[in-house]
């Protein structure tokens, strides 16, 4: 993943989304349509638009992009 991330092209949305959706919880879901399921979910976070700081999760405010922190 840090050969993707290193190569300064963006983020690579579509493979985060492959290795969270189809690598670490694909094999979990056996079912087709809870795959489909788990995929619309993860594409409202793995979307060029979260890198937008008005950016939101859902329609409650409180679930934003949080401030950096440099601590």
């Amino acid at each position: 993943m840090s050969m993707l991330l290193g190569r300064g092209e963006g983020v690579p949305f579509e493979a985060l989304l492959f290795v969270t959706g189809q690598i670490n919880y694909g094999g979990r879901v056996t079912d087709d349509w809870d795959r489909r399921c788990l995929l619309t979910i993860l594409r409202k976070f793995y979307n060029p638009h979260v890198l937008d700081r008005k950016y939101l999760f859902s329609k409650a405010s409180e679930y934003h992009i949080p401030e950096y922190q440099n601590l």
